[in-house]
């Protein structure tokens, strides 16, 4: 425990030094005053009620909301208006999934996240209902939430309001797109932008596109370095305990990064399967034999990561993982009142079934680089075998360096 409260404190406080960053963009106050200014462009994940802002880089930070803010946005493509709007409440939380087909709208005030702008505008609301809520303005007409619910017909069946696909339909149908197009759409953010962004273009209408400035990437790298483990093996009924001397090995492991396409991508989808082992033995002063291990596995830890960008170049980032074990050998040799007892029939028996922490701290240079230090707290091997206690920790010093890239972030 006091290990994973340094753990977290190192990463409180890298956090608070972590540079704060501001970029170039407006904001539109109530009396239609436009001001250049300074944004801290969260890339949010949820539309924000408020955001901070300073009038030049020397001046204060001030707090821009839904009182003081009519129209707020990034040179970046981050854009968004405040407007009144009709919001279906409903949610997709399954144990609160309402039994009726209708939306149940509530009149509300929020800023929306501009996504396409021309003859036929594209807006979305994130909230913690479950869903995003899209919205559609069109030339002459009039701001229209797109309906789309799920909905309970049966303690264990649902059924879908799919109201959206008409409205689109009716907006749309004065141009070449053809229904069946329409009927083939699902509520999500792909299907509608890519409807929506063909009608303006064949309309020669398309103003602002802002759907493709914040992008998921998936980064691999090949990794390697150096484990520095440490194993010690006791037993509660003779009241054994044997420490196993610090073992070093090779560090071979391909880490596939998800940066997520939100909050400024800081935060990241990893997995990073490696190979691992340990092999080593303790004896007492006479030099006889009191415990052998010979240990190898193929581990698959499935993690988050959340970067914290110090510059354009340069991010620190924290991991936590959950591992999946997969024991390739496990020979462990243990002294008994019967004397020695040799047991090799616990392969496939290793540590999948326990979860112990596993965290790391690093730095990542260019996207390319990257270095990092990495603790598994104590992980038991013997875990199926009675009246044995086994603390396998590793400490790791993981160097990588990217060797493949898709979806750049324009």
């Amino acid at each position: 425990m006091k290990k994973i409260s340094i753990v977290i404190v190192l990463f409180l406080s890298v956090q608070i030094y972590a540079q704060i960053k501001f970029e170039s963009g407006y904001l539109i106050d109530n009396f239609g005053v436009r001001k250049n200014c300074l944004i801290k462009n969260m890339d949010w994940a949820k539309n924000p009620e408020e955001f901070e802002y300073k009038l030049s880089e020397n001046e204060e930070v001030q707090k821009g909301n839904l009182l003081n803010v009519n129209e707020f946005g990034t040179d970046e493509g981050n854009k968004y208006i405040k407007l009144v709007f009709d919001f279906d409440k409903s949610t997709e939380i399954i144990t609160q999934i309402s039994s009726t087909s209708s939306p149940e709208f509530v009149i509300k005030t929020a800023f929306l996240k501009v996504l396409i702008e021309g003859k036929l505008n594209l807006y979305v609301y994130n909230s913690n209902l479950g869903t995003a809520k899209y919205y559609v303005f069109k030339e002459g007409g009039k701001l229209e939430a797109l309906v789309y619910k799920k909905y309970r017909v049966s303690e264990f069946q649902f059924n879908e309001n799919i109201m959206f696909r008409n409205q689109i339909w009716n907006l749309v149908k004065d141009s070449d797109i053809k229904l069946r197009e329409v009927e083939k759409l699902s509520y999500n953010y792909t299907d509608l932008s890519k409807i929506i962004l063909k009608y303006n273009q064949n309309n020669g209408n398309l103003l602002t596109d802002n759907t493709n400035k914040s992008k998921s990437i998936l980064n691999l790298y090949a990794k390697t370095g150096i484990n520095l483990s440490s194993l010690e093996i006791s037993n509660s009924v003779v009241n054994s305990k044997n420490k196993f001397d610090l073992s070093t090995t090779v560090y071979i492991g391909l880490e596939a990064e998800f940066l997520l396409g939100v909050n400024k991508n800081k935060w990241a989808i990893i997995v990073d399967p490696s190979f691992s082992s340990f092999k080593g033995k303790v004896t007492n002063a006479n030099g006889d034999l009191e415990a052998e291990m010979d240990y190898s596995s193929f581990d698959l830890p499935l993690g988050i990561r959340y970067n914290m960008f110090l510059n354009e170049n340069s991010r620190l980032f924290i991991n936590t993982f959950f591992m999946f074990d997969f024991p390739l050998k496990l020979e462990a040799t243990y002294k008994t009142n019967f004397g020695l007892i040799k047991d090799n029939g616990l392969k496939w028996q290793g540590s999948t079934t326990d979860y112990e922490p596993i965290f790391g701290l690093g730095y990542n240079y260019k996207n390319k680089l990257s270095a990092e230090v990495r603790y598994c707290f104590n992980n038991d091997l013997l875990n199926r075998l009675r009246f044995y206690d086994t603390k396998y920790s590793t400490l790791s010093i993981i160097f990588g360096y990217r060797i493949f890239q898709s979806n750049k972030r324009k």
